[in-house]
């Protein structure tokens, strides 16, 4: 009961890393244009989706099981460091 417990927990973690992501690539192409991005609200939310896309990814390393090498929050971990690799490229 507990396992699957635990299992519940890091799916829902995994899910809201995936919305977030979702929400990263939604404000990725609505600030395409340099003009969106001067406003204050769509700036903010653009540098919010960005922390909080790598704060999940740190948060689903740590949940994921040390004895197995490929999980489902790995990928999704991976996945959600695309927008740093994204600002850097």
């Amino acid at each position: 009961m507990e396992l699957h417990m635990a299992a519940n927990g890091r799916r829902g973690t995994a899910w809201l890393g995936y919305s977030s992501l979702a929400v990263w690539c939604l404000l990725e192409w609505a600030t395409s244009r340099a003009s969106d991005l001067l406003n204050p609200l769509v700036y903010i939310a653009y540098f919010a989706s960005f922390l909080v896309c790598l704060i999940f990814s740190v948060v689903l390393f740590v949940q994921s099981p040390p004895h197995r090498r490929i999980t489902e929050e790995r990928i999704a971990a991976c996945l959600l460091l695309v927008p740093l690799l994204w600002n850097l490229i």
